[in-house]
Formats: C-alpha cells, sequence, structure tokens
C-alpha cells in the first residue's frame, strides 16, 4: 500500500493520467486486477522492498500474479523514505527464476532491474499522445 501511495504522488507530480485501484474498492469489486492503470501504457503492479541492506530482492508471488504489462518496485531506505528503484514487464517477471523462500515467488536483485529513468520517459511519451479535450 505505501509503495502505491509513492507511485500515485510521482503521477500527481508530472500530471499523469491514471486509474488508482484503491483498496476501498477491492471488496465490492471482486479481485484487484493491477494497484495503476495508465491510457496508452497499461497496467501497473507495485512492489515494496522493506529497509535494511539485507533487502535488495524484488519478490512477486505466484499465487498473486495477475498478469500486469509492468511491475514497478519502490525500495524504502527507512520508515519515511522510498525510492522508485526500478521496473520490468510482465513479461520479464514472467521468466524471472522462481524461489521458494515463504512462498513460490517470481525473484530478482534489485539491480536486475530496468533504471526507472526509462519507465519514466514512457510515461512521459504516453501523457504525450494523450489528448485532453
Amino acid at each position: 500500500m505505501v509503495a502505491e501511495l509513492v507511485f500515485g504522488c510521482y503521477l500527481y507530480q508530472f500530471e499523469i493520467p491514471s486509474v488508482y485501484n484503491n483498496l476501498i474498492f477491492q471488496r465490492p469489486l471482486g479481485q484487484k486486477q493491477y494497484d495503476f492503470f495508465i491510457p496508452s501504457v497499461g497496467s501497473i503492479e507495485m512492489k515494496a522492498i522493506p529497509p535494511g541492506p539485507a533487502k535488495r530482492h524484488l519478490f512477486v508471488k505466484v499465487s498473486e500474479w495477475k498478469k500486469p504489462d509492468y511491475v514497478v518496485a519502490v525500495k524504502f531506505d527507512s520508515k519515511e523514505h522510498g525510492r522508485l528503484s526500478g521496473w520490468l514487464t510482465g513479461k520479464e517477471v514472467e521468466n524471472l527464476p522462481r524461489e521458494t523462500w515463504l512462498a513460490e515467488s517470481f525473484s530478482a536483485w534489485l539491480d536486475q532491474l530496468r533504471l526507472f529513468g526509462e519507465f519514466h520517459e514512457l510515461l512521459l511519451r504516453a501523457k504525450q499522445g494523450m489528448s485532453v479535450s
């Protein structure tokens, strides 16, 4: 949830139109299919990586995988500070090695993710292509 708030603030700051799948609506509408949907980009699943030097892995539980177009990771350096640290396409996530630590999960080191600056550029190009009437 906190990773979603970080990304939501980022989208707001750069005025990128999006639909946020708020937790409030999950129960009445059924299972959550994405965290954000951005026109001309697709669905985005957010993943938080807790603070601590040993916490350097992105884990995506196979049982909760909804096949979003993108996965974006937020690495928390402390309880108060998180940074958008990288991203992968949904297809890239599906090709990651699977590990069984607490649950079967797709797994990647944070340094294996694409740089967030590339995703930022993708979002800005999509924003330019959206017409506002």
